[in-house]
């Protein structure tokens, strides 16, 4: 008789290939995690200084009816954060206390470079120079 065929073994690994595995996922999914957070806090803070001024303007803004005219196609969030369910932003309204009134366009502010690194699939950066007033950011100066 001739020696059956070997049984199929499955991939074999140690507990310490596992453990780095493992650890390699954890920082990936806290980095990851992190850049949700500073997405919704950068967002709830230019929120904060857009009503404190009594503007209308929302920082982050999703694709709505209205902006679906303006921006047709869909826009979601980078890979990773779609896969977390983060909404997709289409434009992000910038608010930079301190300048004149009005709608300003420059890449010199740290506001506007942190929007564009935390919103990468944005169609539209816009920056809004707001006067100082001091009573309108008292509500913020603990944020």
């Amino acid at each position: 008789m001739s020696d059956p065929a070997p049984k199929r073994r499955w991939f074999r690994f140690s507990l310490r290939t596992l453990l780095v595995i493992t650890a390699l996922f954890g920082v990936w999914l806290g980095y990851n995690v992190n850049w949700m957070r500073q997405r919704r806090e950068f967002i709830v803070r230019h929120n904060a200084i857009f009503q404190a001024y009594g503007e209308d303007w929302r920082a982050g803004e999703l694709h709505t009816d209205f902006l679906r005219r303006q921006y047709p196609r869909a826009v979601r969030a980078p890979w990773p954060l779609w896969l977390f369910g983060e909404p997709g932003v289409v434009r992000v309204n910038v608010a930079q206390v301190g300048e004149e009134p009005g709608a300003v366009y420059s890449d010199d502010y740290e506001a506007f470079q942190d929007a564009k690194r935390l919103f990468p699939e944005a169609l539209n950066i816009v920056l809004f120079g707001m006067p100082d007033q001091e009573d309108a950011l008292d509500p913020l100066v603990g944020q």
